[in-house]
């Protein structure tokens, strides 16, 4: 089963908690996801699925209690991380992939889907974050980039005639 947090700094909201006892006697069954606890910075997390432990090689421990920046690495780029961060401290959905790490570090493209977890009065309670891998590569991504610089330059000489 994964691993479910009892002693995070401010306490989980009774929901939350309900929640998450319902996921872990099917957790076998879920995708790859995480229960981030709501308010403050940094956002907790709360429970981790077996698949996502495989998935990046950490164990429930090792993620429970710790921020959600559990993905960044050397390469990931800070406008995807920022974005994800802003979703968070905004209370908003967002879905993006980004190059992320497994526990040994080696890089792989997951995709995130990040959901806040309301309850029925519009109040964001935490947020449940799926993780997949995504069908982006570093040639796809480079590839973009590359793009980007082009349309840049293009811009540019374009101004400057």
């Amino acid at each position: 089963m994964g691993a479910l947090a009892h002693n995070l700094e401010g306490a989980l909201s009774p929901r939350l908690e309900e929640e998450l006892q319902r996921l872990q006697p099917v957790d076998y069954r879920l995708a790859a996801l995480l229960i981030v606890g709501g308010g403050g910075e940094p956002h907790q997390i709360a429970y981790a699925t077996n698949q996502f432990c495989e998935m990046t090689g950490y164990e429930g421990p090792d993620l429970v209690g710790h921020p959600v920046d559990w993905l960044s690495g050397p390469d990931t780029d800070p406008v995807a991380l920022s974005d994800f961060q802003a979703a968070l401290n905004s209370e908003e959905a967002i879905e993006l992939d980004m190059l992320a790490y497994t526990k040994a570090g080696v890089s792989f493209w997951g995709h995130l889907q990040v959901q806040p977890v309301q309850r029925s009065d519009g109040e964001t309670e935490g947020f449940a974050i799926y993780l997949t891998h995504a069908k982006k590569t570093r040639a796809s991504y480079l590839s973009e980039v590359w793009q980007k610089i082009e349309d840049a330059w293009s811009d540019d000489r374009r101004d400057a005639e």
